[in-house]
Protein backbone atom coordinates (compact mmCIF):
# COMPACT_ATOMS: atom_id res chain seq x y z
CA UNK A 1 0.00 0.00 0.00
CA UNK A 2 2.50 2.46 0.56
CA UNK A 3 3.38 2.77 -3.64
CA UNK A 4 -0.11 3.84 -3.75
CA UNK A 5 -0.18 7.78 -5.42
CA UNK A 6 -3.50 7.66 -6.78
CA UNK A 7 -6.96 6.89 -5.48
CA UNK A 8 -9.78 6.72 -8.32
CA UNK A 9 -13.36 6.71 -7.25
CA UNK A 10 -16.83 5.56 -8.92
CA UNK A 11 -19.12 8.17 -7.95
CA UNK A 12 -22.53 6.27 -7.83
CA UNK A 13 -23.09 4.22 -4.57
CA UNK A 14 -19.70 4.75 -3.77
CA UNK A 15 -19.16 8.35 -2.90
CA UNK A 16 -23.26 9.46 -3.10
CA UNK A 17 -26.18 8.08 -2.67
CA UNK A 18 -27.70 8.65 -6.02
CA UNK A 19 -30.28 5.34 -6.19
CA UNK A 20 -33.65 7.43 -5.57
CA UNK A 21 -32.44 10.20 -8.18
CA UNK A 22 -31.91 6.84 -10.55
CA UNK A 23 -35.05 5.24 -9.79
CA UNK A 24 -37.00 7.92 -9.83
CA UNK A 25 -35.89 9.07 -13.07
CA UNK A 26 -36.63 5.88 -14.71
CA UNK A 27 -39.63 5.16 -12.95
CA UNK A 28 -40.72 8.92 -14.47
CA UNK A 29 -39.59 8.91 -18.01
CA UNK A 30 -41.02 5.11 -18.54
CA UNK A 31 -44.28 6.25 -17.45
CA UNK A 32 -44.43 9.29 -19.60
CA UNK A 33 -43.72 7.25 -23.05
CA UNK A 34 -46.27 4.99 -21.51
CA UNK A 35 -43.37 2.05 -21.18
CA UNK A 36 -43.25 -0.60 -18.57
CA UNK A 37 -41.97 0.24 -15.39
CA UNK A 38 -40.16 -3.01 -13.63
CA UNK A 39 -40.01 -2.77 -10.05
CA UNK A 40 -37.09 -1.34 -8.10
CA UNK A 41 -35.58 -4.50 -7.14
CA UNK A 42 -34.73 -5.33 -10.88
CA UNK A 43 -33.93 -1.48 -11.63
CA UNK A 44 -31.16 -1.80 -9.31
CA UNK A 45 -29.73 -4.23 -11.74
CA UNK A 46 -29.08 -1.97 -14.14
CA UNK A 47 -27.72 1.33 -11.82
CA UNK A 48 -23.88 0.19 -13.60
CA UNK A 49 -24.18 0.46 -16.64
CA UNK A 50 -24.81 3.54 -18.52
CA UNK A 51 -28.20 5.55 -19.14
CA UNK A 52 -27.94 4.90 -22.82
CA UNK A 53 -27.70 0.98 -21.95
CA UNK A 54 -30.21 1.32 -19.28
CA UNK A 55 -32.90 2.46 -21.75
CA UNK A 56 -31.77 0.06 -24.31
CA UNK A 57 -32.16 -3.16 -22.47
CA UNK A 58 -35.60 -1.73 -20.33
CA UNK A 59 -37.64 -0.07 -23.35
CA UNK A 60 -35.87 -1.17 -26.69
CA UNK A 61 -39.07 0.00 -28.91
CA UNK A 62 -38.93 3.72 -26.72
CA UNK A 63 -37.70 6.94 -28.62
CA UNK A 64 -34.18 6.66 -27.09
CA UNK A 65 -32.43 9.93 -27.56
CA UNK A 66 -35.60 11.19 -26.31
CA UNK A 67 -36.31 9.26 -23.04
CA UNK A 68 -32.42 10.16 -22.60
CA UNK A 69 -33.42 13.98 -22.52
CA UNK A 70 -36.19 13.41 -20.26
CA UNK A 71 -34.31 11.36 -17.85
CA UNK A 72 -30.99 13.59 -17.44
CA UNK A 73 -33.83 16.82 -17.21
CA UNK A 74 -35.59 15.40 -14.40
CA UNK A 75 -32.59 14.50 -12.56
CA UNK A 76 -31.06 18.12 -13.06
CA UNK A 77 -34.28 19.31 -11.75
CA UNK A 78 -34.53 16.96 -8.75
CA UNK A 79 -30.89 17.72 -7.89
CA UNK A 80 -31.68 17.07 -4.35
CA UNK A 81 -32.00 13.72 -4.50
CA UNK A 82 -28.54 12.85 -4.42
CA UNK A 83 -27.18 12.89 -1.09
CA UNK A 84 -23.48 12.41 -0.05
CA UNK A 85 -22.44 9.36 2.12
CA UNK A 86 -21.86 10.24 5.84
CA UNK A 87 -17.98 10.85 5.96
CA UNK A 88 -17.10 10.86 2.57
CA UNK A 89 -16.47 14.60 2.57
CA UNK A 90 -13.67 14.11 5.65
CA UNK A 91 -12.59 10.83 4.01
CA UNK A 92 -11.65 13.16 0.73
CA UNK A 93 -10.37 16.06 2.61
CA UNK A 94 -7.79 13.49 4.44
CA UNK A 95 -6.58 11.43 1.66
CA UNK A 96 -5.61 14.88 0.11
CA UNK A 97 -3.82 15.62 2.98
CA UNK A 98 -1.68 12.56 2.97
CA UNK A 99 -0.59 13.44 -0.82
CA UNK A 100 -2.98 11.18 -2.75
CA UNK A 101 -4.01 12.87 -5.72
CA UNK A 102 -7.54 11.80 -6.21
CA UNK A 103 -9.61 11.24 -9.96
CA UNK A 104 -13.21 10.13 -10.31
CA UNK A 105 -14.40 7.89 -12.73
CA UNK A 106 -18.17 7.15 -13.93
CA UNK A 107 -20.41 5.76 -16.72
CA UNK A 108 -22.47 8.95 -16.17
CA UNK A 109 -22.20 11.77 -18.91
CA UNK A 110 -20.83 15.50 -17.86
CA UNK A 111 -24.66 16.19 -17.77
CA UNK A 112 -25.20 15.47 -14.93
CA UNK A 113 -22.07 14.11 -12.98
CA UNK A 114 -20.59 17.59 -12.58
CA UNK A 115 -23.66 18.76 -11.49
CA UNK A 116 -24.03 16.27 -8.93
CA UNK A 117 -20.41 16.72 -7.13
CA UNK A 118 -21.15 19.70 -6.74
CA UNK A 119 -24.22 19.94 -5.30
CA UNK A 120 -22.84 17.59 -2.70
CA UNK A 121 -19.90 19.56 -1.53
CA UNK A 122 -17.20 17.41 -3.35
CA UNK A 123 -16.49 18.68 -6.68
CA UNK A 124 -13.34 20.20 -5.50
CA UNK A 125 -11.52 17.26 -4.20
CA UNK A 126 -10.94 15.61 -7.82
CA UNK A 127 -7.79 16.47 -9.86
CA UNK A 128 -10.04 15.46 -12.54
CA UNK A 129 -12.86 13.76 -13.39
CA UNK A 130 -13.88 11.04 -16.68
CA UNK A 131 -17.36 10.53 -17.97
CA UNK A 132 -18.52 8.46 -20.67
CA UNK A 133 -19.09 11.29 -23.18
CA UNK A 134 -14.86 11.24 -22.81
CA UNK A 135 -14.54 7.35 -23.76
CA UNK A 136 -15.62 5.19 -26.01
CA UNK A 137 -15.62 2.20 -23.99
CA UNK A 138 -17.20 2.43 -20.55
CA UNK A 139 -16.75 0.44 -17.29
CA UNK A 140 -15.71 -2.39 -17.59
CA UNK A 141 -13.10 -1.40 -19.77
CA UNK A 142 -10.35 0.10 -18.05
CA UNK A 143 -10.38 3.07 -20.87
CA UNK A 144 -11.98 5.69 -18.05
CA UNK A 145 -9.27 4.74 -15.61
CA UNK A 146 -6.54 4.45 -18.04
CA UNK A 147 -7.23 8.38 -19.49
CA UNK A 148 -7.76 9.40 -16.01
CA UNK A 149 -4.22 8.12 -14.74
CA UNK A 150 -2.99 9.43 -17.39
CA UNK A 151 -3.84 12.84 -17.09
CA UNK A 152 -3.06 12.38 -13.49
CA UNK A 153 0.92 10.96 -15.03
CA UNK A 154 0.55 8.42 -12.42
CA UNK A 155 1.54 4.62 -13.48
CA UNK A 156 -1.46 2.11 -13.03
CA UNK A 157 0.56 0.09 -10.57
CA UNK A 158 0.75 3.08 -8.18
CA UNK A 159 -3.22 3.81 -7.80
CA UNK A 160 -6.21 2.41 -6.51
CA UNK A 161 -9.98 2.19 -7.80
CA UNK A 162 -12.69 2.35 -5.55
CA UNK A 163 -15.89 0.98 -6.37
CA UNK A 164 -18.98 -0.46 -5.37
CA UNK A 165 -19.88 -2.60 -8.37
CA UNK A 166 -18.69 -5.49 -10.26
CA UNK A 167 -18.06 -3.17 -13.18
CA UNK A 168 -15.56 -0.65 -10.85
CA UNK A 169 -13.66 -3.10 -9.64
CA UNK A 170 -13.31 -5.45 -13.27
CA UNK A 171 -11.88 -2.09 -14.58
CA UNK A 172 -9.45 -1.66 -12.06
CA UNK A 173 -8.08 -5.27 -12.14
CA UNK A 174 -7.83 -4.90 -16.07
CA UNK A 175 -6.05 -1.54 -15.94
CA UNK A 176 -3.46 -3.24 -13.60
CA UNK A 177 -4.25 -1.10 -10.39
CA UNK A 178 -4.78 -2.31 -6.89
CA UNK A 179 -9.64 -2.62 -6.24
CA UNK A 180 -11.00 -1.47 -2.94
CA UNK A 181 -14.77 -2.51 -3.10
CA UNK A 182 -17.17 -0.93 -0.98
CA UNK A 183 -20.85 -2.67 -0.12
CA UNK A 184 -22.58 0.98 0.00
CA UNK A 185 -24.00 0.44 -3.42
CA UNK A 186 -27.58 -0.93 -4.52
CA UNK A 187 -26.24 -4.25 -5.27
CA UNK A 188 -24.30 -5.03 -1.96
CA UNK A 189 -21.76 -7.51 -1.78
CA UNK A 190 -22.49 -8.49 -5.01
CA UNK A 191 -19.14 -6.48 -5.80
CA UNK A 192 -17.40 -9.31 -4.13
CA UNK A 193 -17.95 -11.35 -7.10
CA UNK A 194 -15.27 -9.50 -9.12
CA UNK A 195 -12.47 -10.47 -6.64
CA UNK A 196 -11.37 -6.99 -5.00
CA UNK A 197 -8.00 -6.53 -3.27
CA UNK A 198 -9.58 -4.95 -0.07
CA UNK A 199 -12.91 -4.59 0.82
CA UNK A 200 -15.05 -1.94 3.18
CA UNK A 201 -18.39 -1.29 4.35
CA UNK A 202 -18.29 1.99 3.07
CA UNK A 203 -15.91 4.90 1.78
CA UNK A 204 -15.98 6.63 4.93
CA UNK A 205 -13.36 3.51 6.00
CA UNK A 206 -10.72 4.17 3.38
CA UNK A 207 -8.49 6.21 5.59
CA UNK A 208 -7.95 2.67 7.58
CA UNK A 209 -5.91 1.56 4.96
CA UNK A 210 -3.69 3.82 4.55
CA UNK A 211 -3.58 5.52 8.30
CA UNK A 212 -0.48 3.51 9.06
CA UNK A 213 1.54 3.18 5.93
CA UNK A 214 1.47 6.71 4.77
Amino acid sequence: MNSIKAILFDVDGTLVNTDESIYAGLEYTLKKFSLPCPGRDTLKNYFSKTLARMFAELAPTGPQEEMLHMHRTFQKEHIELNKEFPGVRETLAFLREQGFVLGAISNRTSHTMHDILAHVGIDTFFATVITADQITKPKPDPESLLKCLSILECSPIDAMMVGDAWSDIEAGKLAGMATCAVLSGPQGDKVLEAGPNHVLKTAAELPSLFVYST
